[in-house]
């Protein structure tokens, strides 16, 4: 009794009140069992069809619904569910719909992204939700779970978290808990609940005094810490938390800002193939800092030399990953007009790797350059391509006919990274 009693008053319940400091709703599991039809649910479907109709004004209550039909009902399973859920949240679902006019293609969106605390999203915490393998509501069998906290966007369950009291073995039993709950191997095979997960953008395992997280489907190793508090300023995290920046706190207040979740949600995500299965990949602290960084430079600076700086990686931390994950944002910054994107390494295999990783991870159409004359032709085309090539390659490519050096590219959105 000590334990559960230790995880509530050190984990749980310091995690549900600076969840609600930093701009979540708290509403308990009772309420939220009215709102749903079974404990088998895990969309809060009434939420959802209210900010799909916000998010979308053309669209109506019927159509609306269809959407949330659609989205339960995608034929797929485990980790390509995951994933082709994921699309559908961050690009939206295409949709045919009758009007006025006839017949038209729609575009369904299910955040607001672009202005995420403007009032169009709802974001709510819960405790102590319970979903059902079952069909009955009140089932307490085996095949019940219940995670202690779940944070919902719009209706949607985008983070499951697992509170512990802190033993020293708190980390290994909360992740076990969760790939539990996940199914995620073959020895809780129908003793899950993956269904929860369909959605899930990533989990949280937490003691109070620590805390990490990880993507669907993540070993033991793959969870981690983040030691960033960003965009808030560290000095300032006691007097407007009262906590300190540290432990759980840290990375509730670095990683589940509703800023920084729906952020990381449509550009900070992708899926790759490794030994013959589908992986999720989320970034670490370092990686989303940096690129954070690397944006606020290239769009705030004055000069040239204040929009350029160095990214500082050992190997085998993650750098082609924190080069896609810019690219992709640099491909949506509206401000930058399509820019050019050049990726220049020193060695064959590394470009080869980088270019490999952009295109199994679902980067658009990256373009690695074949010899000179083809990196010459990417360079002077006014069209935005992402070129991958190395260093070597530009010794003739910079070469004039006349012999002299010249300008292939004067534009002013041409973003260069080097490794």
């Amino acid at each position: 009794m000590k334990g559960k009693q230790d995880e509530f008053t050190l984990a749980e319940y310091p995690a549900r009140t600076l969840l609600e400091a930093l701009g979540w709703t708290y509403v308990s599991s009772e309420v939220l069992k009215s709102e749903r039809e079974s404990s088998r649910e895990v969309l809060l479907k009434g939420r959802l069809v209210a900010a799909l109709l916000r998010l979308n004004e053309w669209m109506t209550e019927a159509q609306a619904e269809r959407v949330v039909f659609e989205l339960e009902r995608i034929e797929a399973t485990g980790m390509a569910r995951n994933r082709a859920v994921h699309e559908y949240l961050t690009y939206g679902m295409p949709l045919n719909v009758d009007e006025s006019g006839g017949p038209r293609n729609r575009n369904a969106r299910f955040f607001d992204f672009e202005h995420p605390e403007a009032g169009r999203n709802e974001f709510l915490v819960t405790t102590q939700f319970r979903v059902n393998r079952g069909s009955g509501m009140d089932s307490l069998d085996h095949q019940t779970i219940r995670a202690d906290l779940v944070l919902f966007v719009n209706g949607i369950p985008l983070v499951v978290m697992e509170a512990k009291a802190p033993t020293l073995d708190w980390r290994q039993e909360g992740i076990q808990q969760v790939r539990r709950y996940q199914e995620a191997g073959s020895k809780w095979h129908g003793i899950g609940v993956p269904r929860l997960f369909h959605y899930n953008l990533l989990s949280v395992v937490h003691c109070g005094a620590e805390a990490v997280y990880g993507p669907l489907g993540a070993s033991d190793t793959h969870y981690v810490e983040w030691k960033s508090v960003r965009p808030f300023v560290r000095d300032q995290i006691q007097d407007r938390f009262g906590v300190p920046p540290k432990g759980q706190a840290q990375l509730i207040i670095g990683l589940l800002a509703p800023v920084t979740l729906l952020d990381i949600l449509r550009d900070f995500v992708v899926y790759d193939h490794q030994g013959g299965k589908m992986v999720k990949k989320i970034p670490r602290y370092q990686q989303y800092r940096a690129v954070k960084s690397a944006m606020a430079r290239i769009l705030e600076g004055d000069r040239p030399e204040e929009r350029g700086g160095v990214v500082w990686h050992t190997q085998g931390s993650g750098k082609s990953l924190t080069m896609l994950w810019l690219a992709t944002k640099l491909r949506r910054e509206p401000r930058l007009g399509n820019p050019k994107i050049l990726v220049v390494t020193d060695r064959t295999q590394l470009d080869q790797q980088i270019t490999e990783t952009f295109r199994h991870c679902g980067f658009p159409s990256p373009r690695r350059a074949a010899n000179t004359r083809e990196l010459r032709e990417l360079l002077t085309s006014k069209a935005g391509h992402t070129v991958m090539t190395t260093v070597h390659k530009f010794e003739e490519a910079l070469a004039a006919p006349e012999g002299r050096l010249e300008v292939l590219d004067a534009s002013e959105n041409v973003v260069v990274m080097v490794d």
